[in-house]
């Protein structure tokens, strides 16, 4: 968890049972969420990594990056990493 002020604040978690990496924005009861697929596997440890920098948010698994946001007016996170 990060970012906390005023019941709003992010968090970024690794489910490697979904294959996924997602960063979400609490507001009180709502959220929101971005997410990037991700091959972590069970049974081992991995490393997450986030920077935030001022609107910037940049989320690493295991020295990967796979999600780019920046919050905007309303404070909402934006889209994963395209690897195209």
């Amino acid at each position: 968890m990060f970012r906390f002020n005023d019941g709003k604040y992010y968090v970024v978690r690794a489910n490697a049972l979904e294959d996924n990496f997602r960063l979400y924005y609490y507001d009180e009861a709502e959220s929101v969420g971005d997410r990037a697929r991700q091959g972590a596997g069970t049974r081992q440890w991995h490393t997450v990594r986030v920077v935030a920098l001022g609107d910037h948010i940049q989320a690493w698994l295991d020295g990967k990056l796979y999600l780019i946001t920046t919050t905007v007016a309303t404070d909402r996170p934006c889209g994963p990493v395209d690897e195209g």
